[in-house]
C-alpha cells in the first residue's frame, strides 16, 4: 500500500468563499467599522470639527456636479469632476479609521456621468453605471449612506444596464434626489421594461428628461419635480398617473392652456411653479394651494449693450401677465406669505468667447431678479 499523503490543510479564506457565508462576511464588517466608530483614541480622538476642516480643506478646489450642470442636459461631464471621489477613495484606503470616516462621504453622492480617459463615452458610462449599481445592491452596508444619484443614460447594453440600475434603487433606503442628467430619446421603451415593476417611495427630489418619464412612473412619493429636456407633457401624464404629491414643478413648457389644466390637475398640492413668460397660466387660478409663481423672461441685448435697458423695456411688457400671475396667488388658500419672482436672462457673451473653440452654443446668465409680495 503507497504511503498516505498528507492531508492538506484549508485555509479559512476557502472555507469562506461561498455564497452562504456573504451575509457573514457583511455582518462582521458593519461590526469592526462600528467598533472602529466607537475609539475615543488615536486619529478618531480628534474633535468632529478637525475632520471636518481637514476634509474641507482637501476638497477645496474640487467641482462638484450641481443643479446648474443637471440642467444642462450634457450627455456627460469632463474629467475635472472626478477630483473630489478621487480625494475621499485615497482617504479611505490610508487606514481603517479614515475608512470609516470617510466612506460615508465617498458613498453620500454616486455618479456615473463624469468621462475618464480617451474611452468612447457611452461605453464608459454604461460599463460604469453598471458595476456600480451591482456593488450596491450586493453591499447594503455601502448602499444605506447613498441619498444623491447622478446618472446618465445611454442606449449601450440596456438589456443589462437598466435592470442593474433599477434593482440598484430599490436596495437604497436613505436615497432621497434622482437626477437623470441625459437620456437618449429612443429609449423610453428600454426604461419601461426596466422599470415597470419597480417601486421607489423613498425619492423626494426627481431631475429628468421626458423621455425618461417612465422612471417617474415608478416613484409615487416626488415632491420636488424638474423637467431637463422637452416639454414635459408626458410626465404630466406620469404625474397624473403615479404622483399626486408633487409639490415643487420646474421647466415644464405650458404651452396651451390645455397643458396648464392638466397640469393643474394632476398636481392638486402643488405649492411653487416655475414657468416662462410664454407659458399660459390662467388655469391655475382655481389653484387654492400655490404660494409662489417664478417666471422667466430672457432680455433681448447685443455685445456692449446696457442690458439695464432691456429689463425697463421688458418689464413694461409683461405688465399684463404679472398682474395675472399676482391675481392668482391673490385666489390661493394659503395662510402663509406669498410671492412673485421674475427672472431675467441674457447671454453670456463673456462665456461664448471662452468657450468659442469648443462650442458654438449659445449661454444664459441670469443678470436681475424682481419678487413681489403678494397679499
Amino acid at each position: 500500500m503507497p504511503p498516505r499523503g498528507k492531508k492538506r490543510k484549508v485555509g479559512s479564506t476557502e472555507q469562506e468563499t461561498g455564497p452562504e457565508h456573504a451575509e457573514k462576511n457583511k455582518a462582521k464588517q458593519v461590526e469592526e467599522e462600528e467598533k472602529v466608530a466607537r475609539n475615543t483614541t488615536g486619529l478618531l480622538s480628534l474633535p468632529v470639527e478637525i475632520f471636518e476642516q481637514i476634509y474641507e480643506g482637501l476638497l477645496s478646489t474640487s467641482r462638484l456636479i450641481t443643479k446648474e450642470q443637471v440642467l444642462e442636459n450634457k450627455p456627460h461631464l469632463s474629467e475635472e469632476f472626478v477630483y473630489r471621489t478621487d480625494v475621499l477613495w485615497s482617504l479611505t484606503r490610508t487606514c481603517h479609521a479614515l475608512r470609516v470616516s470617510c466612506l460615508p462621504r465617498y458613498y453620500e453622492h454616486v455618479e456615473a456621468c463624469v468621462v475618464r480617459g480617451p474611452r468612447v463615452w457611452y461605453k464608459q458610462l454604461a460599463e460604469r453605471l453598471e458595476r456600480t449599481s451591482w456593488l450596491l445592491v450586493e453591499c447594503p452596508h455601502l448602499a444605506r449612506h447613498v441619498q444623491t444619484v447622478t446618472v446618465s443614460l445611454t442606449r449601450c447594453s440596456t438589456g443589462t444596464v437598466l435592470p442593474a440600475f433599477a434593482a440598484c434603487l430599490k436596495a437604497l433606503p436613505n436615497l432621497h434626489t434622482l437626477q437623470i442628467m441625459h437620456a437618449h430619446s429612443q429609449m423610453t421603451t428600454a426604461l419601461k421594461d426596466a422599470f415597470e415593476y419597480v417601486s421607489l417611495p423613498q425619492i423626494r427630489t426627481l431631475i429628468l428628461p421626458t423621455c425618461a418619464h417612465n422612471i417617474l412612473r415608478a416613484c409615487p412619493n416626488i415632491v420636488d419635480l424638474t423637467c431637463n429636456e422637452g416639454d414635459g407633457s408626458q410626465l404630466i401624464s406620469a404625474m397624473a398617473k403615479a404622483s399626486p404629491n408633487v409639490e415643487v414643478v420646474r421647466e415644464i413648457r405650458l404651452w396651451s392652456e390645455a397643458s396648464s389644466k392638466r397640469l393643474a390637475k394632476a398636481a392638486p398640492k402643488l405649492r411653487e411653479l416655475y414657468v416662462y413668460s410664454v407659458d399660459k397660466i390662467g388655469p391655475f387660478m382655481q389653484s387654492k394651494t400655490l404660494s409662489k409663481i417664478c417666471i422667466t423672461r430672457g432680455v433681448e441685448s447685443r455685445r456692449g449693450e446696457d442690458v439695464r435697458l432691456g429689463i425697463e423695456a421688458t418689464s413694461k411688457a409683461m405688465s399684463a401677465e404679472l398682474d395675472e400671475a399676482k391675481r392668482i396667488l391673490a385666489s390661493s388658500m394659503v395662510k402663509s406669505d406669498k410671492c412673485l419672482e421674475v427672472v431675467f436672462t441674457a447671454r453670456d457673451f463673456e462665456r461664448e468667447a471662452r468657450l468659442r473653440q469648443y462650442s458654438s452654443e449659445r449661454f444664459y446668465k441670469v443678470v436681475k431678479t424682481l419678487t413681489f409680495s403678494v397679499p
